[in-house]
């Protein structure tokens, strides 16, 4: 019960009530503290939920020789850094973009239909080959059908068998390639051109160049076997383009 004269209400233990409108005040107050808070001073995001690290550069390595005699393990996909936008109001973080990747590679003349997985370098510079039955693309150039060359590369023999690339020195011009995407798509080829190159001599900046008209470049060892070092002298390129 309130007393005559009161200019306010109570509550059932005569404690007075605080009005509604105070009650959105603080509200107010504190979500414009928190936004405060959590912007700086020149307006840039500086803290949404875990706080990111700074852009780090990538080198990459072109492989300085191609070996024979390794079964490579892959080497896991790039960790995808996501991007946050800098400008208060359009704070998003981005969904990383999906791109196919070569999966399968198929030679009908050649007889080669093999797996292909990505690979990278080894410590020493060395192309990474995966096993004698799997082709390897190399993952830090690009993929089928984009600017530059494409690498492809797989084992001629190991621990008396056949490699997926037995065959490949007698690729002949014209014959097709065909590699297939990620994503059900397929790439086709038509080969250009075949050599067999000394490995100290191999163009790296050409086979593996990174610019220029799409170009796929599969790469297998050849020559003569040398007996102490457990390697082959030469390596067996076969260069193609690609048709509609």
């Amino acid at each position: 019960m309130s007393r005559s004269g009161s200019t306010g209400s109570s509550d059932g233990e005569g404690r007075p009530a605080l009005p509604i409108a105070v009650l959105v005040a603080s509200v107010v107050a504190l979500l414009i503290a928190f936004v405060l808070i959590a912007v700086r001073g020149d307006g840039r995001v500086s803290s949404v939920g875990a706080q990111l690290a700074p852009p780090t550069t990538m080198v990459l390595t072109e492989p300085t020789i191609l070996r024979s005699t390794r079964a490579g393990v892959t080497q896991p996909a790039d960790t995808f850094v996501p991007v946050v936008s800098t400008v208060l109001g359009d704070v998003a973080q981005h969904a990383p973009v999906l791109v196919a990747e070569p999966v399968r590679l198929r030679i009908e003349r050649l007889a080669v239909d093999a797996s292909i997985v990505p690979v990278g370098v080894q410590e020493d510079g060395a192309l990474d080959v995966p096993v004698i039955t799997d082709v390897g693309w190399y993952r830090h150039g690009p993929r089928p059908g984009e600017p530059g060359s494409t690498v492809l590369a797989g084992h001629v023999d190991g621990g008396g068998r056949r490699g997926v690339f037995f065959t490949l020195g007698t690729a002949e011009v014209d014959d097709l390639v065909e590699v297939e995407m990620s994503d059900g798509s397929m790439v086709h080829y038509r080969v250009t051109g075949r050599q067999q190159i000394a490995k100290a001599d191999l163009p790296l900046e050409a086979i593996f160049a990174s610019h220029g008209p799409p170009v796929l470049a599969l790469i297998t060892c050849g020559g003569s076997f040398d007996t102490l070092s457990r390697h082959y002298r030469d390596n067996i390129v076969v260069l193609a383009e690609p048709v509609a």
